[in-house]
């Protein structure tokens, strides 16, 4: 392995310990690891790093090389290919984030990515097709955001930035994989791998995410809300709030909200905690 994987595996494993430790979210570390070593594959001798990081289905019968099942999902094989995979990752992938957690969030990225590369090899078996990407993950994180709030509104890249509920735009994709997997139309891409992240995303989130019942609109009073913000983006933040009609949706907008108020009383950033707060005592009165 060349030195410069070594490197590769470096960055994704402190991306992995800093997002851990810190109050940051971890589907941002996720695209700065991928564009990192997508700049060392560039300087990387024949492009190694592909080599020693990307997954053959023949490396099934090789326990040495089962660690490329993680690592292929952080390699892309030219611009055109890192830059869909991270633009469509941005547009859900942090939101998805914000409303489940990290935890939960890292462990359906990894699981999905690592299901999806294991369906493709299913299909490929004892052939030597190199794997990367990231898809497989971002498919899977695709399934589980419209399996969980299939209602809430993506943006999702066709020929323009379309906003659509993410249950469409799941359906949209796995139909369309799903016809690239019957014609055998494959044009390099691993088809294979992206409806098993996204039937994996889809399971998973029955597993592991138990939605709250819908609020009625009535319980909470957006008009004191109104009154506490001061910037467009709070407005901008506010309105997404008043638009959800999934607590945990709402429940995530708000706690983003509180990040860009005031306390009226002692002039410190509110936070939020099942309602918007301040250490000094204050409570914005917003739930009737």
């Amino acid at each position: 392995m060349s030195i410069l994987s070594f490197l590769a595996i470096g960055i994704i494993m402190a991306c992995l310990a800093y997002g851990l430790r810190k109050n940051v979210q971890f589907s941002q570390l996720i695209v700065i690891a991928n564009f990192l070593i997508f700049i060392l594959t560039l300087f990387s001798e024949n492009s190694q790093i592909l080599y020693d990081l990307g997954f053959r289905a023949i490396y099934l019968d090789e326990p040495t090389k089962l660690y490329t099942l993680f690592t292929s999902m952080f390699i892309h094989f030219d611009i055109g290919h890192i830059l869909m995979n991270m633009i469509v990752f941005l547009l859900i992938g942090p939101t998805f984030e914000s409303l489940i957690g990290k935890k939960r969030f890292i462990i359906i990225y990894f699981v999905t990515g690592i299901c999806a590369t294991l369906l493709f090899s299913l299909f490929h078996l004892n052939e030597a097709i190199l794997l990367g990407g990231a898809s497989g993950a971002i498919f899977g994180i695709l399934g589980a955001f419209a399996a969980s709030y299939p209602r809430t509104q993506v943006f999702i890249p066709l020929f323009l930035f379309i906003r659509m509920p993410v249950i469409f735009a799941a359906l949209l994709f796995a139909g369309l994989e799903t016809l690239y997997v019957v014609s055998g139309i494959t044009q390099g891409v691993a088809h294979e791998a992206h409806l098993g992240g996204l039937v994996t995303g889809i399971v998973l989130a029955a597993l592991m995410i138990r939605k709250k019942s819908s609020p009625t609109r009535s319980t909470i009073n957006f008009g004191h809300l109104e009154s506490l913000v001061a910037t467009q983006r709070g407005k901008k933040i506010l309105e997404r709030a008043k638009e959800a009609d999934v607590l945990d949706v709402r429940d995530a907008w708000l706690s983003l909200l509180a990040k860009d108020l005031t306390c009226p009383k002692c002039g410190k950033k509110l936070h939020f905690d099942k309602d918007i707060i301040c250490d000094c005592g204050y409570k914005a009165r917003y739930r009737r």
